[in-house]
């Protein structure tokens, strides 16, 4: 499910097979960020088969473009799990205490980094893009 509220979009689709990379391309990423509205966000749930997985880095990577910083919140160490994705123009994630509390509030270990890749990362052939 794909929703836009307020010029916000948050995406929640997969399942079994469901191919987020292929789905997932510079051409949905470059219209999902075309319908945002000024200082508007993206926050996508997706899929993420261990920790060395480029996926999520490579669709943070599109969905940001040039324009919005890339976070992940994952919680690392466990194979075929969940992450988000969340593309900001905030230069801190966790500014807000609600969050915070949300991520260490229970005894899952969540933690929250930066993107790996950027959009120029991808574009110049590099080895994780």
């Amino acid at each position: 499910m794909v929703r836009l509220v307020g010029g916000r979009i948050a995406i929640d689709v997969g399942g079994p097979g469901f191919q987020f990379n292929d789905e997932f391309n510079d051409e949905t990423c470059d219209a999902l960020r075309a319908r945002l509205a000024p200082g508007g966000r993206i926050v996508m749930n997706v899929t993420v088969l261990n920790d060395i997985d480029p996926i999520p880095d490579r669709i943070a990577a599109r969905l940001a473009g040039d324009s919005l910083r890339v976070w992940i919140v994952d919680e690392q160490g466990i194979e075929d799990r969940n992450a988000v994705i969340a593309c900001l123009p905030e230069k801190q994630l966790n500014a807000r205490p609600a969050f915070h509390d949300a991520l260490h509030g229970n005894l899952e270990k969540w933690s929250i980094r930066r993107g790996r890749l950027h959009r120029r990362d991808l574009a110049c052939g590099s080895r994780n893009g």
